[in-house]
C-alpha cells in the first residue's frame, strides 16, 4: 500500500512538473480532450494543487469504455477559493453542453468544486462520481496556503452550505468512491454521503486512487445507465 501510494505521488509529481510550464502558455479554459464521440460529455475535475492530466489515465479508461467525449476543467489560480472554481466549472458546462446535463468525475477537492456548482446550478449535472472527496472536511489539509484549505476543514461553514444546497443534497446521481487507506481525507469516512451511493475500497492511498483499475471499474459502473454495463473498463 505504501509503495503504491509512493509511486502514485511520484507519477503525479512528474505530471505536474511537465504540465505546469505548458499551462502557462495556454488560456485557463483550454480543454484537452481524448478521442471525441457523440455521447454525453464527461468532465474531469482534478484535486488541490494537481493538474488536469493527473486524471489522464482514469479518463482514458473511461473513454475506452465508451463514455464521453472526455473533457477537463483547467481551473485557476491554483490557490483560489472553491466557489470561484465552481463558477469556472459552470461556465464550462454552458460552453460544452448548453442544452443538456453532463457527467462529472472528480478527485479530492474537485468533488467539492462539482458539488458547489451543482448547488448553484441545479439540473446541469446528471451524475457526479467523486473519488476521495472530503465532503465533511479533513483534519489533514495542511497550513492555510490557499483560500480553499480553510474551506475543507471539518468546521467549515462553506462545507455545510454546500452540502445543504437544494441542487446537491439528495441528488440521485452521486457516487462516492473512498479508500480506508486514504491519509489525506482524514478520517476516511468523511468522503461518504449518507444519501449517495458509496463504494468503499481498501489498500489505496489518496493519489493511488487515480491509477487504480478498481476505481476505474467503479467509475464506469456509476456513469453507466445501468450498473455493470461496462465490465471491461479498467
Amino acid at each position: 500500500m505504501l509503495a503504491g501510494e509512493l509511486l502514485a505521488m511520484l507519477a503525479v509529481a512528474a505530471i505536474w512538473c511537465v504540465e505546469t510550464p505548458l499551462r502557462r502558455l495556454t488560456r485557463p479554459f483550454t480543454r484537452p480532450s481524448l478521442a471525441p464521440s457523440g455521447g454525453r460529455p464527461v468532465i474531469f475535475v482534478h484535486g488541490f494543487m494537481l493538474t488536469p492530466w493527473s486524471m489522464g489515465l482514469l479518463a482514458r479508461r473511461v473513454r475506452r469504455a465508451g463514455h464521453g467525449p472526455v473533457l477537463f476543467l483547467d481551473y485557476r489560480p491554483a490557490l483560489g477559493a472553491i466557489d470561484g472554481f465552481a463558477g469556472q466549472l459552470a461556465r464550462l458546462l454552458t460552453r460544452v453542453a448548453p442544452d443538456g446535463p453532463v457527467d462529472i468525475v472528480a478527485h479530492s477537492m474537485g468533488g467539492l468544486i462539482a458539488a458547489r456548482c451543482m448547488g448553484d446550478h441545479p439540473g446541469r449535472v446528471r451524475r457526479l462520481v467523486a473519488v476521495g472527496t472530503p465532503f465533511h472536511g479533513t483534519v489533514a489539509p495542511g497550513p492555510a496556503i490557499s483560500r480553499s484549505i480553510p474551506q475543507m476543514r471539518p468546521d467549515s461553514g462553506f462545507l455545510r452550505e454546500t452540502l445543504m444546497a437544494a441542487g446537491f443534497a439528495g441528488h440521485g446521481g452521486v457516487t462516492c468512491i473512498l479508500s480506508r487507506a486514504d491519509r489525506v481525507v482524514v478520517p476516511y469516512p468523511t468522503a461518504r454521503l449518507e444519501w449517495a451511493a458509496n463504494v468503499e475500497l481498501d489498500g489505496l492511498g489518496h493519489n493511488a486512487l487515480l491509477f487504480s483499475g478498481r476505481v476505474a471499474q467503479a467509475v464506469c459502473a456509476a456513469l453507466a445507465e445501468k450498473k455493470g454495463r461496462h465490465p471491461e473498463c479498467g
